[in-house]
Parts: C-alpha cells; sequence; structure tokens
C-alpha cells in the first residue's frame, strides 16, 4: 500500500495502518529527533527513546491531522511538531528532575551543598520512581501525576470528571503498586 493511502487511512482513525507508516518513517524520525536534541539533553536521552514517545504520541493524536490536499507533506509536517514536541517533553522532564535533585540535596546539606553521592543516589531514587509511575496503568498514572504538580483530590477529580472518591481510590491503588514496584513503603509524594 502507498504511504498516501497509508496517511488517508490512518488519520481516519486506522491504528494498523498507522503501525507500518512509522516503521516507514522511522530512519526520517530519527534523523529529526537527532537535529532538535541537544548536548546536554543527548546525555540523558537516547534519540530511540525520543522517536518512541513521538510514535506513541503519533497513535494518541492521529485523529487531529485533517489532510486536505497532500498527505506526504501534511503528514511529515504534522510528525515533524510531534518529534519536536517530544524533545520538548523530555527537555522538561530532565528539568524538573534536576531542580527537584538540587532542591532535594540542598535541603539535606544546605551549609556545603550536594555531595557527589548524594546526588547520584537522589538522582537514582527519582529515576526509579517516574520509570516506576510510567509503568502505571493510565488511570493510575494520571492521578499520581496530577499530584505530582500539586493539585488536590478535587482539582484532580474535576480536571478528569470523576469523583474525589473515585481520586482516592486510585491514588492508593498507585501507591500500592508503586510500593511493590519499588520495594518501598515511603514513597515522598506529596500529600493530596
Amino acid at each position: 500500500m502507498q504511504a498516501d493511502d497509508l496517511i488517508q487511512l490512518a488519520s481516519q482513525g486506522d491504528a494498523d495502518a498507522l503501525e507500518p507508516l512509522l516503521r516507514r518513517y522511522r530512519s526520517w524520525m530519527l534523523g529529526i529527533a537527532r537535529a532538535e536534541i541537544g548536548e546536554s539533553l543527548r546525555r540523558y536521552v537516547d534519540d530511540d527513546d525520543i522517536v518512541q514517545h513521538a510514535s506513541a504520541q503519533a497513535f494518541r493524536y492521529i485523529a487531529t491531522l485533517d489532510i486536505t490536499e497532500d498527505p506526504s507533506k501534511q503528514f511529515e509536517a504534522w510528525l515533524s511538531q510531534v518529534l519536536r514536541n517530544s524533545v520538548r517533553y523530555f527537555a522538561r522532564k530532565h528539568r524538573r528532575r534536576m531542580e527537584r535533585l538540587a532542591t532535594s540535596v540542598m535541603e539535606v546539606h544546605p551549609e556545603r551543598g550536594p555531595t557527589a553521592s548524594a546526588v547520584a543516589r537522589a538522582t537514582e531514587r527519582r529515576s526509579r520512581l517516574e520509570d516506576a509511575i510510567a509503568g502505571l496503568p493510565e488511570e493510575y498514572r494520571v492521578v499520581i501525576e496530577l499530584q505530582l504538580k500539586g493539585l488536590k483530590q478535587k482539582q484532580i477529580a474535576d480536571r478528569l470528571g470523576t469523583t474525589k472518591a473515585a481520586v482516592n481510590s486510585r491514588q492508593e491503588r498507585a501507591r500500592r503498586q508503586l510500593r511493590e514496584l519499588l520495594g518501598s513503603t515511603s514513597l515522598n509524594l506529596p500529600s493530596a
């Protein structure tokens, strides 16, 4: 099947058409990721991570692509924007991680600043927690991410269109799964 046909089908919500299309564009996507990622971020994020995240976002948002004339050009423009957004996502994530790390280390040793081993331990803990959160089922992951952004249960319930009790239940289940994954009883999540 031709790329333009796959693009038309994918933009109409056909996930089976999007998958081979993204395989065809993989090297093109890697090229854009390499061009967009900065040197400081490259130390922490691989080009493949960017492409994988962008591919997941493409599946999620393909219905927003409105094909009017040249399908290949429109798809490439849309996909390159999805890739750039993925790069920005990882850049923000890395920047927030470093800011939280610096803050937590300064709270422990405000007069001396962070030691190399403290920074390494905090980085490892934060990375394990973020990986565990990313591995949660979507309904649990979303409530934890919103909680980490500082939203209260009522705000989360309003945003998700559910009840405060449902948010509380999801948070408790998410915490239980995180404890099982991390083997820890203290997750240091902000209180709801």
